[in-house]
């Protein structure tokens, strides 16, 4: 997750300050073939766990109250982001104080969320006494949300049934797949204008991004990236 959003680091530096979370489990079954190889002798994890049994991932409970726990110890954070299984994290804290299914209480709850490459599996059971629970997943949410997708991801469908078009809401449709591509342009311009309009609403002030984020920003990045020796992909 950091190596893919080094990139937004590097534009925001002056502005976010970007945490982050393993996922509660060990998990080395990487769909990517190229981070894998990239990080071939690091740990992986996930907030699931694929079910033998059922064929359906397990363990996003325990995962949501770990994640809860850990917010209420290290907290406050502005908004919160997740990709892939950690977008699903992202719509249950997001929806938290909506649920008659008790959780335990989050205290600093997240002002924005961002959900990147987040299919929506309503067969997730995440609701114990209030199964119907799921169906507010399906409703607007109070905060803003921006969703930014691949138009080549492999769970294209899954994404495009969890876009929520009410409230206050933003979409970045890309070229890529399922992955956290570097904008550029127009979906760059974006990406900031919604952490912009989140901070103004936050700060009452608006946030002033200097450079242009365009090609030839990017293939700087690429190059400070290698002549730090670290690894980018394009």
């Amino acid at each position: 997750m950091k190596h893919q959003f080094d990139y937004y680091e590097h534009i925001f530096k002056d502005y976010v300050e970007f945490v982050y979370l393993n996922g509660k489990y060990e998990n080395n079954d990487i769909f990517d073939y190229s981070l894998y190889k990239m990080f071939k002798n690091t740990t992986f994890y996930s907030w699931a766990i694929n079910d033998d049994k059922t064929g359906k991932p397990k363990g996003f409970l325990d995962s949501l109250l770990y994640v809860i726990d850990y917010i209420n110890k290290t907290g406050p954070y502005d908004g919160v982001l997740g990709f892939s299984q950690g977008s699903f994290l992202v719509r249950m804290l997001l929806k938290l104080d909506e649920f008659k299914t008790e959780f335990p209480q989050l205290n600093y709850p997240p002002e924005f969320g961002i959900i990147v490459s987040g299919p929506l599996r309503l067969s997730i059971s995440s609701f114990g006494t209030y199964p119907q629970d799921k169906y507010k997943l399906l409703t607007a949410f109070k905060q803003p949300v921006m969703y930014m997708y691949g138009e080549k991801d492999m769970y294209l469908d899954k994404i495009e049934f969890g876009l929520i078009k009410e409230g206050d809401f933003t979409i970045i449709k890309h070229k890529s797949g399922h992955n956290v591509p570097k904008l550029v342009g127009e979906e760059m311009n974006q990406f900031i204008e919604f952490i912009a309009k989140v901070y103004a609403n936050k700060f009452d002030e608006k946030i002033l991004f200097t450079p242009v984020i365009d090609e030839k920003f990017k293939k700087d990045y690429m190059n400070l990236q290698k002549s730090k020796g670290a690894i980018a992909k394009m």
